[in-house]
């Protein structure tokens, strides 16, 4: 997951200035946050299982997960109903967990399971709702059709309509569900290309078959508007999980214009637009950024899809990079209520709390975080957790690093990285040496080298920020950098955060500023 940094390019569309401080969630202390991971359990709360996939080949899984996501979808926007998100519920997959464990783990008092059999030209879908209290049936169907995108989406409105209408007879829901989802493409094949696509882009893995798939999908439906906005998100993010996927901001800008043509109010592609600004090319962060603009972009995504988690990531990477951290913790904390193992979120949490001082809570987020396997990114995390104290946890974290493997001084970096007025340029020539086979990201040697001295290169602006990077703050690279990439110019229109300020320029030129 990348914490700090994002690849950048034009925008295509313009939107209005979004100002921080009017939009954006509120952060939360941090027992208050505790206490909303930890709420009690409504009764009108659901969790929609991974549906099982009994296909004759079992080759099929990716369609019916596709299913069950598509039921949730449909249940979100049943404002009387707390459904847990897609990732939490999917985590029990082939868990053996029976339905109350799995319930009373998520915290919803209601579970829907199923099954997808796909044979040839027809499909089979069962669903079943359980009230887990008792571990009883509150309604079951089983719908056989012949096999078109049409017909998987009727039947996936049948059962959500089906829930609704079951849960409001026993706890007196008012909502109807009236709404329906068309069908985003008739073609099948490219439906399913989506599917398989789209579950790799989630696991973040195979994004360069995911690439091809996506091509293909649009190739044979040229007005499906998720698949060109599926494929922007993929060439997106490649680079940075996939070994020999290039940067390509004018793809990624050239897909989600396509999709926001089909379908203007396109929550992915708007969101792909707004990251894919936040940074430039090749990791230079003297590039000009419109940071409004990717900030609108992003505050338009959520707007369309208050759920996308996506988005909420992203807005508070967005923030975070221009000061704002209060800001930012409101939307991953959000993001986390949303979806509590949301990994991007979690981590980028500890660097804003970390960055506004608050150390107690980023280390329970911390420990929390590993509890539930979520780690951060690799450069930012080691001078986190250097910043924090935490040397054990520094260690710990060091040693299984991969672009670290052949280096042997992990202690004497944790001390280096932790004092206030770095410059070890021994240390950096070991650190080059090491990485001679397995050498990191140019993110990943830009943030440690800057962090022991060596100013060549501007830092990603969230980690800038951190408290450990005082040296950096009050070197002529940070303020060549705050001007050069736009951060200044939005500073002066939307107001300095907490930790900098304007101050005039001893040269009569220019305002100045300054940063603690």
């Amino acid at each position: 997951v990348v914490v700090v940094g994002m690849v950048g390019f034009q925008m295509i569309t313009r939107g209005d200035p979004v100002a921080p401080t009017t939009e954006t969630t509120t952060a939360m202390t941090d027992s208050e946050f505790i206490a909303n991971t930890e709420s009690v359990i409504a009764d009108a709360s659901i969790a929609v299982l991974a549906f099982e996939d009994l296909s004759p080949g079992g080759d099929q899984e990716y369609f019916s997960d596709g299913v069950s996501e598509e039921i949730l979808n449909v249940l979100v926007r049943v404002e009387e109903l707390d459904v847990t998100s897609r990732t939490s519920a999917f985590r029990y997959k082939g868990s053996g967990l029976r339905i109350p464990e799995i319930a009373a783990e998520l915290r919803v008092r209601h579970v829907l399971e199923g099954s997808v059999r796909r044979a040839g030209d027809n499909i089979r879908i069962t669903a079943q709702l359980i009230d887990a209290v008792d571990d009883t049936h509150l309604w079951s169907q089983t719908y056989d059709r012949p096999l078109t995108v049409e017909n998987v989406f009727e039947v996936q409105d049948d059962i959500a309509r089906a829930i609704v209408d079951a849960l409001g007879e026993v706890m007196g829901l008012t909502t109807l569900l009236t709404a329906t989802s068309d069908a985003p493409t008739s073609d099948v094949e490219a439906w399913d290309q989506y599917l398989q696509a789209r579950r790799s882009y989630r696991d973040r893995s195979d994004l360069a078959a995911a690439e091809a798939l996506l091509v293909a999908a649009v190739t044979r439906d040229t007005e499906f508007a998720e698949g060109w906005a599926q494929l922007a998100a993929v060439i997106e993010v490649g680079p940075y999980y996939m070994i020999g996927m290039e940067f390509r901001p004018e793809m990624v800008q050239a897909n989600s214009a396509r999709a926001l043509t089909i379908d203007p109010e396109n929550s992915l592609a708007l969101a792909v637009l707004g990251v894919a600004h936040l940074s430039p090319p090749d990791e230079n962060y003297f590039y000009p950024i419109d940071w409004a603009e990717a900030l609108s972009l992003l505050e338009r995504a959520r707007e369309l899809d208050p759920d996308n988690t996506e988005a909420l990531n992203w807005i508070g990477l967005g923030y975070a990079s221009v000061g704002y951290f209060e800001q930012s913790l409101g939307e991953y904390e959000r993001c986390i209520r949303l979806d509590p193992v949301h990994t991007a979120c979690s981590a980028n949490r500890v660097i804003s709390l970390m960055n506004m001082g608050d150390n107690e809570a980023a280390v329970y987020q911390i420990r929390l975080g590993l509890d539930q396997g979520i780690t951060g990114a690799d450069a930012a995390w080691l001078v986190v957790l250097a910043g924090l104290g935490e040397r054990d946890l520094f260690l710990s974290f060091s040693s299984t690093r991969l672009f670290l493997r052949d280096f042997r001084e992990h202690a004497a970096l944790y001390d280096a990285l932790r004092t206030s007025n770095p410059d070890f340029p021994d240390m950096r020539e070991r650190l080059e040496t090491s990485w001679r086979i397995n050498r990191p990201d140019p993110l990943t040697q830009t943030v440690l080298m800057s962090a022991l001295g060596d100013y060549s290169r501007a830092v990603d602006p969230i980690s800038a920020f951190s408290p450990l990077m005082g040296h950096y703050r009050a070197s002529e690279t940070f303020k060549r950098q705050m001007r050069e990439n736009g951060i200044l110019d939005y500073w002066q229109t939307h107001g300095f955060p907490p930790q900098c300020r304007a101050v005039p320029a001893q040269d009569g030129g220019d305002d100045d500023f300054e940063c603690d």
